[in-house]
């Protein structure tokens, strides 16, 4: 257990760390300013992210690069914890964001069955080699991995144990729940609408974002989607936009869209602040632009070297002339996905393939059978926080109707302009993937957003007072939710406890040896027989693949398939 919560301590130093560099080197900005503190680990989950990308190009991410990567960070963090005027509040929020993180990451499960499926053997994958040509062959998930896998892989090192890469997705959430928390005190002392549309995400991620087998590569999007928003919230003239908030909101898109294809719509957000910005010089003359288009490039070129597509499965970015790229399988890719995103496996006969049933809403009444259902249940705990503040204002507009007062809203037009592009995203969703973790985030901002564009007048009737019991209570249960998990399975004992099990979902979690298949002396890959690779050794794969074939090209590994 002191290793888990050193390990969280270590991650929060070294988010916080590149972050602060991140920020100070790129966005210019005062890293010593303690409410930065949280966004600029935000930036360093990014800016780490990238780095381990643009490594695995040229080396595997090893323990080797891990140690290194400690090492600097601590070295970083010990210049910025000298150079600072706030340490005790530097320190205070590294306890805090640990002490979240420890309670998601202890005894925690992974997420199921995806972890197992492809997140760890390709965050293996990666420990293990250089960037694998084709590798989207060995797995066809390996070509629509999240950045996150990358993230995970760089926490390898000899400090702690390999289930030490669990730890960035619990970082995540920690550190976006006091980038929360401390947000919404800074806005409520402006008396604007803001304050209550951050109180509102603040329940959502309460709430949604409280149980660490449930994150996946799901949750990082959404809560970077949320972030864009507020970040979005915070530009006070869309035409005067600075050019710090402008590269901010870039680099928080281009992250998103290697955390979730899907996400690439939002794209349209810094286009549009771009075109309507005065400033649109000082933005093409940015340093910025350099370091957001290697961001994007290295992303692009690492999809295109791993399944031959530029954004995998969309085939019109594929290269058909590419020896691995796998034209059949790329193409049942799109279908299966959006089919089973709509619920496919739920069909009462007759059953229509997979093509059939994606067209003209062949999906509608299956989905909303089953899907829809669950949609509102997984909402419900937020749905009730919303049902009791809306209640309790409504009792407060009652009780001062002779008394009320119309205050200027100066930021309903940007409320209404991000509920445009929120309900835009939402239609995306609904029209393509329709499964409630994939839209979590679409759905809870339309409802914030139309909440507080509706009761804009009345907003200032709600107090600290009530604000404050709503969080504190939320916080209590999301730490009960946690505290009960872990005193369930406390006595339960495994290889590698008290760590989430990375190697096996069975009660032992031992690491698991696979059938290796060569062909002459040449190793292929490893054979689960339709077992969850899990964090095995790699290249690892839950199909037979018979047809498939491997050589060097230029120091690197290339697999593609033979098809008759």
């Amino acid at each position: 257990m002191i290793e888990i919560f050193l390990s969280s301590i270590i991650s929060g130093i070294t988010l916080l760390a590149f972050g602060n560099f991140f920020c100070k080197i790129f966005l210019k900005q005062d890293s010593s300013d303690d409410e930065n503190f949280a966004e600029n680990s935000i930036f360093g989950i990014i800016f780490l992210s990238f780095l381990s990308l643009i490594i695995n190009f040229i080396f595997p991410i090893s323990k080797s690069i891990g140690n290194i990567v400690f090492l600097i960070s601590l070295f970083l963090f010990i210049i910025y914890f000298i150079s600072t005027k706030n340490k005790k509040k530097l320190l205070l929020f590294l306890f805090y964001t640990s002490i979240i993180t420890f309670f998601l990451i202890l005894l925690s499960n992974v997420n199921r069955p995806d972890a197992g499926l492809y997140h760890l053997p390709y965050v293996s994958l990666i420990n293990e080699n250089k960037i694998i040509l084709g590798s989207a062959n060995i797995h066809f998930r390996f070509g629509h991995i999240s950045i996150i896998q990358y993230l995970s892989g760089i926490y390898n090192n000899n400090f702690f144990s390999t289930a030490s890469i669990t730890i960035p997705m619990a970082s995540i959430v920690s550190i976006f729940i006091i980038y929360l928390i401390k947000k919404f005190k800074s806005e409520f002392k402006k008396e604007n609408n803001v304050s209550f549309v951050i109180f509102l995400i603040i329940v959502f991620s309460l709430t949604n974002f409280n149980r660490y087998s449930s994150f996946g590569n799901d949750a990082p999007s959404h809560i970077f989607f949320l972030f864009l928003a507020i970040l979005f919230l915070d530009i006070n003239n869309l035409k005067k936009c600075d050019v710090l908030s402008f590269y901010k909101i870039v680099f928080i898109s281009v992250f998103l869209f290697a955390l979730k294809v899907f996400m690439a719509a939002v794209f349209i957000v810094p286009l549009i602040l771009f075109l309507v910005s005065n400033k649109k010089k000082e933005i093409l003359v940015n340093r910025n632009l350099i370091i957001s288009f290697i961001f994007i490039v290295s992303w692009i070129l690492k999809n295109t070297l791993v399944s031959g597509c530029l954004v995998y499965p969309i085939q019109t970015t594929c290269i058909n002339n590419l020896s691995y790229y796998d034209s059949y399988r790329t193409t049942q890719t799109i279908y299966v996905s959006e089919a089973w995103a709509k619920g496919w496996s739920d069909q009462k006969k007759p059953i229509l393939e997979y093509n059939e049933y994606n067209k003209n809403f062949n999906w509608f009444s299956t989905w909303k059978n089953k899907h829809l259902i669950k949609i509102f249940e997984k909402l419900l705990p937020f749905l009730i926080f919303l049902l009791i503040t809306l209640f309790y204002l409504c009792i407060k507009i009652f009780l001062n109707k002779e008394k009320l007062i119309r205050l200027e809203n100066i930021h309903s037009s940007r409320i209404f302009i991000l509920l445009c592009f929120s309900l835009f995203f939402l239609l995306l969703w609904f029209l393509k993937f329709p499964i409630y973790r994939y839209g979590s985030s679409f759905i809870s901002l339309s409802l914030i957003l139309v909440t507080t564009l509706t009761f804009k007048n009345y907003l200032y009737l709600i107090n600290r007072k009530y604000y404050t019991t709503i969080i504190i209570v939320g916080l209590i249960a999301f730490f009960l939710k946690n505290g009960l998990r872990i005193i369930d399975k406390f006595q339960v004992n495994y290889f590698d406890y008290p760590w989430p099990q990375i190697y096996s979902l069975d009660t032992k979690n031992k690491p698991k040896k696979f059938n290796l298949i060569k062909k002459g002396n040449q190793h292929i890959y490893y054979y689960s027989n339709q077992e969850l690779c899990m964090y095995s050794k790699s290249p690892c794969s839950n199909y037979n693949l018979k047809n498939l074939d491997k050589k060097k090209v230029y120091g690197y590994d290339l697999f593609w398939i033979k098809r008759k």
